[in-house]
């Protein structure tokens, strides 16, 4: 090849170049921001590239979701919602374009929004304007749940204040998108991300149908704000029921040297309550009694020794001698724990004075624990444990079972009387009195997972682990369809294997309705 044509190869490659940058630069709906005295953080009129020329975008209709999506088509995050006012100044030379363009929030580029078509407009003389930003200070995050904790909760978002709310899906939620909420809301990090509507549909589910600010977020884990974190899709419907995101924040750093240990019992799972706190071994003030408020706060601490200590789940407190009496100062009182703590030191708690810290102050706080479970051994209870909801003869409630660290209940699709019988008889009795499956146990008070559903027993397996369980944490239920269950000790019989007869079945339903009224009373309490 001579050199002539190798230049002349060069020149056509170059001037190729040149056309095809110019016709990238140039493609329909391509944007641009003007008259911004700003490149990171563009504030303008927005302008659309159209028929080889720039004009505006006509402000009917135009709204946070119009701007959010041109800002990402920039390349930002997000958008400052004050950057709506709208441009007024004078025409200009250039064409107006657009009007009443109409986002939602998940579309990739403007193109694909609608809008009334091209130059169809009766434009007031106000003009689209844009204010982006790669912060999303102005997304503001709330919590609900069914209990009041300020440190946990499924999650609310509202994209700018008064906005209309949105959920989180939890499709891809895990501990990085969790700590980017927590630090959002002024905690330090996150002890754990919620999945499967942890803490129960958020209320307004019931009269409509509210939508999911994004779908599969993905976060590094170092954002200011959910907004600035990549998703699969942006305000969407696209979410199974009853999959809503939650957080359990950490209310404060872990404290240097802070460690949990129960001391005096016959093995190291059971024992009274020791705490190292401020280079000193203390315990905890609760006073002396049994009544049903106290132990419901040591619960609530017990679930979180014995899960801190790895010590499986907490089978009882004690307040009494049995391990002796307290050998270390009380400095500790009104400890509060949510139950879903990783650590004590996440609890609330207050100091009390020195000149209180005799041991002689207060009840002898103890805790037996389950200790750690064999691999596939998943147990069940009754829940509101260490609270009597019956006689020694009978309880009557809803049915938890253990998986990874938490108690949640089952949902009754597909719940048989069989699976009934064997949840009796784990739990030590030999009679099913009552069986819930079908009538649902109202949901309007529990806390906490719904973690099985699509159980299969036979009827004589021993326990509801041995039966054919469904996949962990994976429903279509809400807590409305907990399993529910009443079981009886014969008179006549000592067996656990004494399964109620039909005849007996027919005669305990007529208590279902009675039954259902007292454990919508107990959810409350």
């Amino acid at each position: 090849m001579t050199m002539e044509a190798s230049v002349k190869i060069a020149v056509f490659i170059s001037s190729l170049l040149v056309i095809l940058a110019r016709c990238k630069a140039q493609d329909i709906f391509s944007l641009r921001v003007v008259n911004s005295t700003s490149i990171t953080t563009p504030h303008g009129r927005l302008e659309v590239f159209y028929k080889d020329q720039w004009g505006r975008i006509c402000a009917e209709g135009w709204d946070f979701y119009d701007a959010l999506v041109s800002c990402r088509q920039l390349g930002y995050h997000w958008v400052n919602y004050l950057g709506l006012d709208g441009d007024k100044e004078g025409r200009g030379e250039e064409p107006t374009w657009l009007s009443n363009v109409g986002c939602v929030g998940s579309e990739r580029s403007l193109e694909r929004c609608p809008n009334d078509g091209w130059m169809r407009h009766e434009c007031s003389g106000s003009f689209a304007t844009v204010w982006c930003t790669n912060e999303a200070s102005n997304l503001e995050v709330e919590f609900f749940s069914y209990i009041h904790f300020a440190t946990e909760g499924g999650l609310l978002i509202r994209p700018y204040p008064d906005s209309e709310p949105y959920l989180v899906c939890d499709k891809g939620w895990d501990k990085a998108e969790a700590d980017v909420i927590c630090r959002q809301m002024g905690f330090p990090s996150a002890a754990r991300a919620t999945t499967g509507s942890y803490f129960g549909e958020h209320p307004s589910r019931l009269g409509h149908q509210l939508k999911y600010i994004a779908t599969g977020l993905k976060c590094q884990g170092n954002e200011s704000s959910i907004g600035e974190c990549r998703a699969e899709m942006w305000f969407t419907e696209q979410c199974p029921p009853s999959h809503e995101a939650g957080v359990v924040c950490n209310r404060r750093e872990e404290l240097a040297g802070f460690q949990v240990r129960l001391v005096s019992g016959k093995n190291q799972h059971e024992g009274l309550l020791e705490i190292f706190y401020k280079d000193r071994w203390v315990t905890i003030y609760i006073a002396s009694g049994d009544d049903y408020f106290s132990r419901t706060v040591l619960f609530s601490v017990g679930t979180v020794v014995c899960r801190q200590l790895g010590y499986g789940y907490l089978m009882d407190v004690t307040t009494d001698d049995r391990f002796g009496e307290i050998a270390v100062p009380i400095a500790i009182e009104n400890m509060r724990c949510s139950r879903d703590e990783e650590s004590l030191a996440q609890c609330e708690f207050d100091e009390m004075d020195a000149d209180d810290g005799s041991p002689a102050n207060g009840a002898a706080v103890g805790f037996i624990c389950s200790g750690a479970l064999p691999e596939g051994k998943h147990p069940i209870r009754f829940a509101y444990p260490g609270v009597n909801r019956g006689s020694q003869s009978g309880r009557s409630t809803y049915l938890e079972i253990f998986y990874d660290g938490k108690w949640g209940t089952i949902c009754n699709t597909d719940w048989t009387r069989e699976n009934s019988i064997v949840a009796c008889r784990e739990l030590g009795y030999s009679h099913l009195w009552y069986d819930g499956n079908g009538l649902g146990s109202g949901g309007s008070g529990y806390k906490g997972p719904i973690l099985q559903e699509g159980i299969t027993c036979k009827g004589d397996e021993e326990r509801l682990d041995q039966c054919e369980l469904g996949t962990w944490s994976q429903h279509q239920c809400s807590h409305k369809q907990d399993v529910s269950l009443g079981c009886s000790k014969s008179i006549e019989s000592t067996t656990k294997k004494s399964p109620l007869t039909t005849a007996d079945a027919a005669v305990h339903q007529g208590h279902a309705a009675q039954l259902f009224f007292l454990m919508f009373l107990i959810s409350f309490i």
